[in-house]
């Protein structure tokens, strides 16, 4: 039991470094008041640890668990949030790096590539994360299946705002260039334009 409990351990850090670097930049890019924002935040933006409030419902039913498993290594208590909170940090710093957030620079109100590719690897580490709570022995999913509909519900409606949103000639632009190093003109526009998905 031990073990699938550390394999969804594993599975839930890959997700939330993944959706807290999504949602620091949409944050960087967005002011509050604008409506994609307003969607990402009742999609995807969560108050603990950044995380909707689905994955929630899966982290507590997987602590559950971990309470009741003997021969687990770390406290029960600590498998699902250590070091959970250190990767909104580490995604504000990743968001700095980037230069979203340098001062005096305005927000973009744009999507980069970045962005839409973090929003498409959170719902693969999703699925994963979502496979190893259920392979848990003894856990309890009666409310499981309600939350991780509710999470696609989410992914859908913020995967619709990334596609309306204007996106950032500046991220394409440079992915163009370094494509360019390597590929004839044509093949790095059209890879470009699949990745963007207009």
């Amino acid at each position: 039991m031990a073990e699938t409990i550390l394999d969804a351990r594993r599975a839930l850090l890959l997700l939330a470094e993944t959706l807290t670097k999504h949602n620091a930049a949409i944050r960087a890019r967005f002011p509050v008041s604008h409506p994609i924002y307003k969607i990402f935040e009742r999609s995807l933006f969560g108050f603990v640890n950044d995380l909707p409030w689905p994955l929630q419902v899966f982290i507590s039913s997987a602590e559950d668990a971990a309470c009741r498993c003997e021969d687990l290594d770390i406290d029960p208590l600590d498998v699902f949030t250590e070091g959970v909170a250190s990767l909104v940090d580490a995604a504000q710093v990743w968001v700095d790096k980037m230069g979203l957030t340098a001062r005096g620079k305005p927000k973009k109100k744009s999507i980069s590539v970045v962005e839409r590719a973090l929003l498409h690897e959170a719902a693969n580490c999703a699925r994963v994360f979502f496979d190893a709570v259920y392979r848990i022995p003894k856990i309890t999913t009666c409310s499981l299946a309600y939350a991780e509909e509710d999470f696609w519900v989410r992914h859908t409606r913020a995967q619709s705002a990334s596609l309306r949103a204007r996106t950032d000639p500046d991220a394409t632009f440079r992915i163009i260039l370094c494509l360019q190093r390597r590929l004839p003109d044509l093949a790095s526009r059209q890879i470009v334009s699949f990745l963007i998905g207009r």
